[in-house]
């Protein structure tokens, strides 16, 4: 799920624990997702659980009756970059950020 591993994993707000990790997930849809490690940029994104084409209408039915051992699997990969603490960089960031605001 990560490079580095060892990620501290929170999904919509809660955590599930460190990379490589596997959830179950609830629902297909929107989920934030926040990735935090000593040393490296944490990652605060949001990701898609896309529902299977064998999960639309109709084909559920089918799939539900004959083949029960469907499984859909979600998988996310993030890489996180070393974290730049120099200061010139921290200010030269925030200046450019205030120019983008003018």
């Amino acid at each position: 799920m990560s490079q580095p591993s060892g990620a501290l994993v929170w999904v919509n707000d809660r955590e599930v624990g460190r990379t490589p990790i596997t959830i179950e997930f609830l629902y297909y849809g929107e989920y934030d997702v926040r990735l935090e490690k000593d040393g490296q940029e944490p990652i605060m994104t949001t990701r898609w659980a896309k529902s299977p084409a064998w999960d639309l209408p109709v084909i559920d039915l089918f799939v539900e009756t004959f083949a029960k051992d469907f499984e859909s699997r979600v998988e996310w990969h993030f890489e996180m970059e070393q974290r730049n603490d120099d200061p010139e960089l921290l200010l030269l960031r925030a200046h450019s950020i205030r120019e983008g605001m003018k």
